[in-house]
Parts: C-alpha cells; sequence; structure tokens
C-alpha cells in the first residue's frame, strides 16, 4: 500500500479500487482507540471534504474507507489541463486547507489527497481534534506546508515531502521569496502578490490583443478595396509574431518561476527590448544577471539595486550585456552616467576582443589598449589607487 508523507507525519493510503474506493489506514499512534466516537460524524461529505466510513476498527489499527466521485478529479490531473496563470491563481482556493477549523477537523495536506470537483479543491481524508490525525500542530508547520503545496503545483515534479523540509524550495526565486514568510498571513499575501502580478501581465496582453482586432475591423472597413491584402499581412503578422510572443512570454514566466534562468533568455531571445512589457524585460535583465560573470557578492548588489519599476534603459543594459552587444550596452551605461556600468561593459569588450582569434592583429591591439586604458580610468574612478587592470 503506497505511503505517503505530508512533511511530518506518513498514512498508508491504498489506490483507487473497483468501487472507487481508497482506503486510509492508521497505526496505533494515530488515533485513540477509546474516543472514536464522534469521528464518524466529521465524515460525511460537504464543501471541503469527501465521503468517508470508519471500517475494521481494532486496538492497534483502523481503517477509512472514502469514495470519489465520479466527477472528482486528482489536483495533479487537474494541473495538467491549466496554464501556468490559471495554477497560479487556483493556489489561493487551496487556503482553507491550513486554517484551523472550530469542528476540529483538520485535512491531511498531501497533493495526493486532493481532488477538484467543478473548480473547487477539496480533501479525502481528515484528522478530528486529537483523536485522528493529522492535528493541528502550528502555525509554523502551516506555513511550510502552505509554501510546498505552492511551489508543488507550480512544478508537480517536485518531491512535496523534500518542498516542506525546504530541501528544494529555496533554489526557485519563488521559493526564496516564500521563505521569507513566517506566518500564514505573510505567505498568504505574498502568494496573492504573485498571482496579481500575473494576471495583470495576462490582462495587458488581452487589452493589447482587443486594440489591435479593433484596429484591425476599422481598416477593414475604411479600405474595402485593398481588404484581402490587409487580411493576408495581418494574419502572417498575428501569426507569426504576436501570438509565439505571447506564448514565448508565458513559458518565460514559468521558467522563472523554477529558477530555469537560460530557459528564459531561450524563451526570448527572438525579441528585441522595445517589444517586450516591463515585466518580460525584468525578468530577461534578471535572468543574464543570474548568467553573468559577476561574484556572488557583485550579483547580490546588482540584483538589490534592480526591480520590475526599474528604468528600461537599466533593464536593457543587462539585456544588451546578456546578448553580447557590449558596444550598445556600453552606450546605454554612458548614457546613465553609471561609471560600474560602464566598467563592466568595457571588461566585456576587452574579453570579447582579446578572445577574437579572426580579428586583424594591428587593429586588435589597438582595441585593446583603448579598452585597457578606459578600464583602468574607471577603476582610478570608483576609488582605485592606481591602475590595477594588467594585460595579462
Amino acid at each position: 500500500m503506497p505511503t505517503y508523507n505530508d512533511g511530518y507525519i506518513q498514512l498508508q493510503v491504498s489506490k483507487l479500487d473497483d468501487q472507487r474506493q481508497r482506503v486510509v489506514t492508521l497505526t496505533a499512534a494515530q488515533f485513540q482507540e477509546g474516543h472514536l466516537t464522534e469521528y464518524p460524524l466529521f465524515l460525511a461529505a460537504d464543501d471541503h471534504y469527501l465521503a468517508g466510513t470508519l471500517q475494521n476498527q481494532s486496538d492497534d489499527q483502523v481503517q477509512v474507507a472514502y469514495t470519489i466521485p465520479e466527477t472528482a478529479i486528482s489536483l495533479k490531473k487537474y494541473l495538467t489541463q491549466l496554464t501556468p496563470i490559471a495554477v497560479l491563481a487556483l493556489i489561493p482556493q487551496t487556503y482553507w486547507l491550513f486554517d484551523q477549523a472550530p469542528d476540529g477537523r483538520q485535512a491531511f495536506i498531501h497533493p495526493r489527497n486532493l481532488y477538484v470537483i467543478g473548480n473547487q479543491i477539496v480533501a479525502m481524508h481528515r484528522g478530528f481534534n486529537e483523536v485522528v490525525a493529522p492535528n493541528w500542530e502550528s502555525e509554523e508547520q502551516r506555513v511550510a506546508q502552505l509554501r510546498a503545496l505552492a511551489l508543488w503545483m507550480i512544478d508537480p515534479s517536485l518531491d512535496y515531502g523534500k518542498l516542506v523540509a525546504g530541501e528544494v524550495a529555496l533554489k526557485t526565486t519563488l521559493g526564496q521569496e516564500l521563505a521569507k514568510a513566517t506566518t500564514l498571513a505573510e505567505i498568504k499575501q505574498r502568494l496573492n502578490e504573485q498571482v496579481d502580478t500575473q494576471v495583470q501581465i495576462n490582462h495587458q496582453t488581452e487589452v493589447t490583443v482587443k486594440r489591435r482586432r479593433y484596429s484591425l475591423m476599422k481598416w477593414v472597413s475604411w479600405v474595402a478595396s485593398i481588404i484581402a491584402v490587409i487580411l493576408i499581412g495581418l494574419s502572417l503578422y498575428w501569426g507569426l509574431y504576436t501570438i509565439p510572443k505571447q506564448s514565448a512570454i508565458i513559458e518565460a514566466q514559468a521558467d522563472y518561476q523554477v529558477a530555469n534562468y537560460s530557459q528564459v533568455t531561450s524563451d526570448l531571445k527572438r525579441y528585441g527590448t522595445r517589444s517586450l512589457p516591463q515585466a518580460a524585460r525584468y525578468i530577461l535583465a534578471v535572468s543574464y544577471i543570474k548568467q553573468d560573470s559577476l561574484s556572488a557578492d557583485q550579483q547580490k548588489v546588482v540584483l538589490k539595486n534592480i526591480s520590475q519599476k526599474s528604468a528600461a534603459i537599466q533593464l536593457n543594459y543587462w539585456i544588451y550585456i546578456g546578448r553580447a552587444d557590449y558596444q550598445r550596452a556600453l552606450s546605454l551605461a554612458k548614457n546613465m552616467g553609471d561609471n560600474e556600468y560602464i566598467l563592466h561593459a568595457y571588461a566585456k569588450l576587452y574579453t570579447e576582443t582579446k578572445n577574437d582569434d579572426t580579428m586583424n592583429g594591428a587593429t586588435k591591439q589597438k582595441r585593446l589598449n583603448n579598452y585597457r586604458k578606459q578600464i583602468n580610468a574607471y577603476i582610478k574612478k570608483l576609488g582605485g589607487s592606481k591602475n590595477e587592470f594588467e594585460s595579462n
């Protein structure tokens, strides 16, 4: 019989049988034999729980059989039908699982114990007061489980038990953000902010789509004589550029949430900085920073000064650096007047030139000397006591 671990206790749960039932087996340490009288009263189906019946009770074991309706879909299967944005929007529907219920019931918080009926998340097994496991232990435990369930819903390939223990969570950007929360209210707030951000991005995309459709209809009515040409042209643009770009942005958002930074840059490599919305430009810039040759301390300082509210010129600088367009990055750095950014761009140009084996020797040496001179000058401006950049 399969065993499922919610990070704190393990329960044996059978697979679905021909009668559409799953049986949860409780060991002696997981129930109080003399206090089970009221438990069956809390096994009826309602808006939050599936129906169950108490059976095969003995001194060292109790079995609870749960009936799974035909309309119920396992949470894992349901998630495969959703877009990344829809998954994020579903997460707040799990919040009830983590609240301390006044009637003493407590859901076993594990993905394999959760189903979806309609668009409502329901639980199968539940504990009761101190009589049947699981019980409400602490807010710290619930915070860890909510963080784990949210990250698992975004990426069901992750091990839920390890997520609860924190072994995997800190490897993702969202996990690092949620790890800062110490209360249920705080972690719910952080999740809600993430959902709102993604919904806003999706809404902006939909508004753009509606505006373009309106423009299309307006031009068709005005220029009936060339309607065929317009439709063909716009159809090609829509099919070959706009729709793929919207899909690429959504995929990049999903990859960013699981810290797959190289895939983010791959998702958006076709698109210029001006064609990307601010949120997409931000995650692309951060992804390039994460892959840059900066030291850990340098990267930390840079990221501290980058946000979705940063000026486009600052985000574009890091995108051009990541795409090896160092001359354009240098131009932006000089425009900003940021000596550290200028120095970084010159260092990139120096390394690129030095590694170019196809360049004419005289031209190469001339450029290297110029870049070396500029690098030393900016090192001095930034507090270097002497020229510290050597030709080797």
